[in-house]
């Protein structure tokens, strides 16, 4: 019983740490991660790079589909206009363009998340064995100046948080990278005009977000702190769940994680809230609504004034 509650109150509270204090950590740990991340990464990282060349391919043919449907909209459009009947063979080879173009974006994005995934099962490997074998050479005293959540957290939760950042960011980041990009491109290509149409809502909607990190490394070292506060007073309190049942006064044994886990509550609501509005109109602006709203009526002004067709609107 006064394992766990020595465990939790010797634990250090997160405000005793000064803001000045916590932003030289966290630019300490910052460079310190980044180093021990590049040097983690390295058994996979030509297989990441590889990933990344595929998923920039495959939103680069993402692409590839609209366009065709404008050149067959021109077709349909122009033969309409004349009286005629469209070019079956134009309009088959522009259909096979766009199949062909879409099948293979899946097959290029697939076997980018292979690649990707083999990668991360081959770190996480790596990583585990690694580490297992560090912790069984480890003294004593390291296990006595942290408590098994933080074991816990390190050899489990770390660990598997490294999936999303091997087997999909770098495959999905490329592609949500390249996808606008190429559209974006094509519109200034077809228009300039059509162009800073189609990028005037995301530059308001990256301006957001720019300002609702401000600060973002800092508050994710406290809340770091907090997340592992918490996980050390759980576990030694379970731990000690038997001598809690025998000798613990009602309300006293637990105190200490329900504590802990309040602090990280409030100290997470206040930290989200403020953003919730900024990330809620920010939501709203790129909505597909609003998106309809301002391409449609712009685009209908280009089309009226001759700069632009309406099957080029509509691919953008």
């Amino acid at each position: 019983m006064s394992a766990v509650t020595e465990t939790a109150e010797q634990a250090p509270k997160v405000d005793e740490f000064s803001d000045h204090d916590l932003e030289i950590r966290r630019k300490e740990n910052l460079a310190l991660g980044q180093q021990a991340l590049s040097d983690l990464i390295k058994p996979v990282r030509a297989m990441m790079m590889v990933a990344r060349i595929l998923g920039a391919i495959s939103g680069i043919l993402a692409v590839v589909p609209y366009i065709s449907l404008v050149q067959l909209g021109a077709v349909l459009v122009g033969s309409a206009n004349n009286g005629t009947n469209p070019n079956s063979a134009e309009v088959m080879q522009i259909l096979m363009v766009l199949i062909g173009s879409f099948l293979a974006r899946i097959f290029v994005y697939f076997i980018a998340l292979l690649i990707s995934h083999v990668a991360d099962l081959k770190l996480n490997r790596s990583i585990r064995e690694r580490m297992m074998a560090a912790i069984g050479q480890a003294p004593l005293s390291w296990f006595t100046d942290r408590t098994s959540g933080q074991v816990r957290k390190s050899l489990q939760d770390d660990v598997t948080a490294l999936h999303v950042m091997v087997a999909h960011k770098p495959v999905d980041y490329m592609v949500v990278l390249f996808m606008p990009i190429s559209l974006l491109i094509y519109a200034f290509i077809i228009d300039w005009r059509l162009g800073l149409l189609a990028i005037s809502l995301l530059l308001v909607f990256i301006g957001f977000y720019m300002y609702m990190m401000i600060g973002m490394g800092h508050m994710t070292v406290k809340l770091d702190r907090r997340l592992e506060l918490v996980a050390g007073t759980m576990v030694e309190f379970v731990s000690g769940i038997n001598v809690v049942k025998a000798f613990g006064t009602v309300g006293k044994a637990h105190h200490r994680y329900i504590s802990q886990a309040n602090e990280l509550s409030d100290f997470y609501y206040d930290w989200v809230k403020p953003m919730l509005v900024g990330s809620a109109m920010a939501v709203g602006i790129i909505s597909a609504p609003m998106m309809l709203l301002v391409t449609f009526g712009g685009g209908v002004w280009l089309v009226n004034t001759g700069y632009v067709e309406v099957s080029q609107v509509i691919a953008v």
